[in-house]
């Protein structure tokens, strides 16, 4: 649940392009926002376990419930209307961000060149987006917990990748223009690289039984697909590359 409420931070590298001077106002938004979650989960579950003590009552919509015992119908929409703006604005972060990963692997033949299409006035990949919402939209018919359960696995699986790419940039092109560099030399480097893996390790294992039933096979169907993938790019260039390809 930890790491469900704070993902998503990661993603940011993939909208730097978008994003005007990343390397100055991507720390000064983490600066903001991050205390800000903090205190957004963290105060309403401490103020309403000290005024109702009935954690073993909770469950995925209870803070409504609390704000309605503790302060009545009144305070019970208010904090409703909250979290419907609170996920509406992750939705939106999420459809942001998640959504140029589909339209990069298109761009690098992964996937189907549709997706790298870009919209005339916006430059956004919108075909990526509209086939990513309709994924969204498919697994809205699990239960919350269900996806946050397989949502982990998947979520550690990319940013493992994202942070090992870090590394391996930072060694194999140091010279590499970017829009953001991790802070701090190789003390920095270690933290942003070991802090994610650590906290990883310690999330698959206290997975529940659904989460290590679909999510162990989220991650299998990758590989699998990337290797697919991959011998039918090594087909196609060999056919071109042979006389009269």
């Amino acid at each position: 649940m930890g790491l469900w409420l704070y993902s998503g931070y990661e993603q940011l590298s993939t909208v730097a392009e978008e994003v005007e001077n990343p390397q100055r106002n991507y720390p000064r938004a983490l600066a903001w926002v991050v205390p800000l979650s903090i205190a957004t989960y963290f105060l309403p579950t401490m103020f309403s376990l000290a005024a109702l003590g009935n954690w073993e009552q909770w469950h995925t919509r209870y803070f409504s419930d609390a704000a309605r015992l503790i302060g009545g119908a009144g305070l019970g929409f208010a904090m409703t209307l909250a979290a419907t703006v609170t996920n509406v604005s992750i939705l939106n972060s999420t459809a942001l961000a998640s959504t140029r990963m589909p339209f990069a692997m298109a761009e690098d033949g992964y996937l189907t060149p549709a997706l790298t299409r870009l919209h005339s006035r916006f430059g956004t990949p919108w075909v990526a987006i509209i086939v990513s919402a309709m994924v969204y939209a498919i697994l809205a018919r699990n239960t919350l917990t269900q996806l946050i359960s397989v949502y982990i696995w998947l979520r550690i699986a990319t940013s493992v990748l994202t942070v090992l790419s870090g590394w391996k940039l930072r060694h194999k092109a140091p010279e590499l223009p970017r829009a953001f560099r991790i802070p701090w030399g190789r003390t920095g480097l270690a933290y942003a690289v070991v802090a994610p893996l650590l906290m990883s390790g310690v999330a698959l294992l206290g997975s529940d039984r659904f989460g290590l039933r679909w999510g162990a096979l989220a991650l299998v169907l990758g590989p699998v697909a990337y290797l697919v993938l991959r011998r039918r790019r090594a087909g196609i260039a060999n056919i071109s590359e042979s006389p009269g390809g």
